[in-house]
């Protein structure tokens, strides 16, 4: 039996290996995370590493204004189109969207600060396959620094965000 609950998640939460050298959070997924999820038959949506694809794992620190390109925001709406082909598919058969885990501080998968030009796309391609979907989800972006308080804030945000779609 489905529970029709998605999360949709910035690459690098389920993969660290795709971040900067040396820039990783993690030694791999978050256990908390997939715990956290595991435990309430939330199902994930991956998102594609963007970085990743356009510039390789040697890539250097870019900050939003280099990365906010006309070439690399059409290579960003080119690694959604599968993404947004699974997603709709979803959507059309009243799958339920519990939110979307961005990188706090991240050029390209930032949500809260609208600084993610990845995010920022994938806010387009939501709300063109259903009317408001990207707004009407919840966004949570993982802390930039992870010392236990900050990392604790996070998991209890998201055990918040799940407890509230549980109640609906």
């Amino acid at each position: 039996m489905r529970n029709k609950k998605l999360i949709i998640l910035a690459h690098c939460l389920l993969n660290q290996n795709s971040t900067l050298l040396g820039w990783e959070r993690a030694p791999g997924p978050f256990p908390e995370l997939l715990s956290l999820l595991s435990e309430h038959q939330v199902s994930i949506l991956q998102l594609p590493c963007p970085e990743l694809a356009y510039l390789g794992l040697e890539r250097p620190p870019m900050t939003f204004e280099e990365y906010n390109t006309f070439e690399y925001k059409v290579h960003c709406i080119h690694m959604l189109k599968p993404f947004s082909m699974q997603l709709r598919h979803y959507l059309n058969h009243d799958y339920e969207i519990l939110g979307i885990l961005g990188i706090e501080e991240s050029p390209s998968c930032d949500i809260n600060n609208s600084r993610g030009v990845f995010m920022k796309a994938l806010r387009v391609t939501m709300n063109a396959l259903k009317s408001g979907s990207f707004e009407a989800a919840d966004k949570l972006d993982l802390p930039e620094v992870l010392d236990g308080e900050n990392y604790e804030r996070y998991l209890s945000s998201l055990r918040n965000l799940i407890a509230e779609f549980e109640v609906k």
